[in-house]
């Protein structure tokens, strides 16, 4: 199970606020029925203080995730004053491949459905999309 939070996050916190408790809101709900490999991908510049312009709520869920080995970072680092990340949909789909997964996002992927035919079959077969409705 590996969830794209990027969407998960904005969805829950009305697409105005990074909501970290969407994240915790989600892995519960999987828990609940049994689910034990659960992973989460999260950009690592999420860890930083919230911004004005990226806000993020309730960061302490994400450092308690990754101690639980639920939570994973992707790679990003300044360069230039600058911030280079890298592209997540990829960590999600190659892992979803590897573990034969489940992807948990509203991410159509199709850029990365057209480049290969392991990441087209876990888009076509293997994409869980949600909603929230308040907190479940």
């Amino acid at each position: 199970m590996f969830l794209n939070l990027s969407c998960l996050c904005f969805s829950h916190g009305n697409k105005e606020v990074f909501s970290c408790r969407g994240i915790q809101l989600c892995v519960d709900w999987f828990r609940a029925r049994g689910h034990q490999n659960i992973t989460v991908f999260v950009p690592r510049w999420r860890k930083e203080n919230s911004r004005p312009d990226a806000p993020c709520a309730d960061q302490e869920i994400l450092a308690q995730l990754e101690k639980e080995r639920l939570l994973v970072f992707t790679p990003s680092r300044h360069v230039g004053g600058r911030r280079l990340v890298c592209y997540d949909d990829r960590y999600i789909l190659r892992l979803a491949v590897e573990s034969d997964g489940i992807v948990v996002s509203n991410d159509n992927y199709r850029d990365l459905a057209n480049e290969n035919p392991e990441f087209k079959k876990i888009v076509e077969d293997r994409l869980l999309m949600y909603s929230f409705v308040n907190d479940r």
